[in-house]
């Protein structure tokens, strides 16, 4: 490697898992004055490692994978996988060459070894990983033949655990072309937070059950406006938009915390009653509590459903953490970052994307 170190790495740290495999399968390198780095764990499939980035960001543990062709031998690839998830309590990001698919729609041309996959999927669900929002080409892979003996797969990926996306919500994979060679390069980025653009007015279904909302409708949208009829509606349309963030800054701001709150005050409604069971004021204190908690979470969990985009819940307490989840899963999915412009090249500027 040392022509490669020196006119592309010059002054950076390697290292390698030829420990583990003779002639070593996967080298890691990285720039020192950006990165500390600690190897945890090295195997003939993988390296595990904690980074430090030293701009400040969260410490988080990557796993760099290179998979065996045979599925026997990636046994000990999930097992090792596996291992590594339960003791990560960190930002967690794997990725690399699996050389198995996930889904059954990720190879073209060649059949899908079906418990070659369910064993993939059973170590991912372990984890707790998902996939990494990807730019670029869907397949990774391709066996280079001609006509009908054409093969592509979907076998390099990049994958994350829950604190991952908590924390760098705004990673992208970009999966590059292939050129000569069979495998698609994989680049990770991380865009700065600051690239979210100013929000569009949204209409929440959870106003509708803020009191008197029916009667302040009609009230403000029969005011009379003087123009044409699409003119008329438009300038209705502005003014109800008024009306809803009004709305939304008195009593629906902080949904959640007034949910709590509502919670709250009934719990404790409920403690006095238990108290003085025979006290007509605590009983009535009480009715009124319940029927503010049912109005705040009917209107939380609406408000999360739309978020989400979900029309279910879960269990008796609507399964809050899953909506949580699906809502940042909308938002990654939603945001771009990057494109390509009509010269073929990558534009990241958030004012030119």
């Amino acid at each position: 490697m040392g022509a490669l170190y020196v006119n592309m790495f010059n002054g950076w740290c390697f290292t390698t898992n030829s420990s583990s495999c003779k002639g070593g399968r996967i080298v890691l390198a990285w720039n020192p004055n950006a990165f500390t780095l600690s190897v945890l764990k090295v195997t003939s499939q993988l390296i595990h490692y904690l980074v430090c980035p030293k701009s400040g960001s969260v410490d988080f543990c990557s796993t760099f994978v290179y998979a065996f062709n045979q599925s026997k031998e990636r046994e000990d690839l999930w097992r090792d996988l596996c291992g590594l998830g339960i003791g990560v309590h960190k930002p967690w990001i794997v990725l690399g060459d699996f050389n198995c698919v996930l889904n059954i729609d990720e190879r073209v041309g060649a059949p899908v070894r079906h418990h070659s996959m369910v064993a993939f999927r059973n170590c991912v669900d372990i984890c707790g990983l998902e996939d990494v929002k990807a730019a670029g080409h869907f397949y990774t892979w391709s066996n280079k033949q001609a006509g009908e003996a054409r093969v592509f797969s979907k076998i390099d990926r990049v994958m994350a655990n829950d604190l991952w996306f908590q924390n760098y919500p705004n990673a992208e994979a970009g999966f590059l072309f292939e050129g000569e060679y069979d495998h698609c390069p994989i680049v990770l980025a991380v865009y700065p937070c600051d690239n979210i653009v100013k929000k569009p007015f949204r209409y929440f279904a959870m106003w509708k059950y803020a009191e008197g909302y029916t009667d302040l409708v009609k009230v403000n949208w029969s005011k009379g406006v003087v123009g044409t009829l699409m003119y008329q509606v438009v300038q209705k349309l502005k003014r109800m938009k008024g009306v809803f963030k009004e709305l939304n800054r008195t009593g629906f701001n902080d949904i959640h915390a007034a949910d709590i709150k509502a919670k709250q005050d009934l719990d404790l409604c409920q403690k006095n009653l238990h108290l003085a069971p025979g006290d007509s004021e605590l009983a009535d204190r009480e009715v009124e509590a319940a029927k503010r908690y049912k109005l705040m979470h009917v209107a939380y969990i609406s408000f999360l459903k739309q978020k989400a985009k979900e029309a279910w819940a879960k269990d008796g307490d609507e399964n809050s953490s899953l909506f949580h989840k699906s809502i940042r899963a909308r938002i990654i999915h939603n945001t771009v970052h990057a494109i390509h412009d009509m010269h073929g090249k990558w534009v990241c500027d958030p004012t030119s994307v």
